[in-house]
């Protein structure tokens, strides 16, 4: 019988090694999900049953590998929409004061790393989908779903911006060593 993490780095693997990082930082993401719901009620009591709503982009994170085996692109593109989806959700669900608009940090550097210099047409599709719905939304926001005191903001705040940089800093380690093991084609 296999151990469950050899069954996990059979459904993350992939021949192409930018696809595999992908698959696995999708399930990670997947993993850490069901957690969220938990941050919030330790740090911020209120709004723990509303972040439950969340949990709806965890499907896409999962199914990120089986749709790569069928078409990488199509797992890479999968994974970039579903991070901006679950940080726009949150922005609907908690409001722009909770700070968790931070999260399209992360999804900005994800989205530059999951596409190699001849699929720039993907990069800017991703990020300028991004953009676009932040600019547009700005402001513009629906009240938050939770009353919070200034207090609670304060909390969630503080868990957006440890959470955003912490997630910003993996996404860099993980994804380094592709770079590194993948120079420029006209390097010299």
């Amino acid at each position: 019988m296999r151990s469950p993490f050899a069954l996990l780095n059979r459904y993350c693997a992939h021949g192409d090694p930018l696809t595999g990082q992908a698959n696995r930082f999708a399930l990670l993401l997947a993993s850490n999900q069901p957690f969220y719901p938990l941050y919030v009620w330790w740090l911020v009591g209120e709004g723990w049953t509303v972040s439950l709503w969340t949990l709806l982009s965890t499907p896409f994170f999962l199914a990120t590998p089986w749709l790569a085996r069928r078409s990488s692109l199509g797992g890479r593109l999968m994974l970039a929409f579903a991070a901006l989806s679950n940080t726009f959700m949150c922005m609907a669900l908690f409001g722009e004061n909770s700070l968790v608009g931070l999260f399209l940090a992360p999804c900005a550097v994800l989205i530059a790393l999951l596409f190699r210099s001849g699929e720039t047409v993907w990069t800017a599709l991703c990020l300028g989908a991004g953009l676009a719905v932040f600019l547009a939304m700005h402001g513009r926001w629906p009240a938050p779903q939770v009353e919070f005191t200034s207090s609670q903001i304060n909390s969630f705040a503080f868990l957006h911006i440890i959470s955003a940089a912490s997630l910003t800093a993996l996404i860099a380690w993980l994804f380094a060593g592709r770079i590194a093991d993948n120079p420029p084609e006209n390097s010299s």
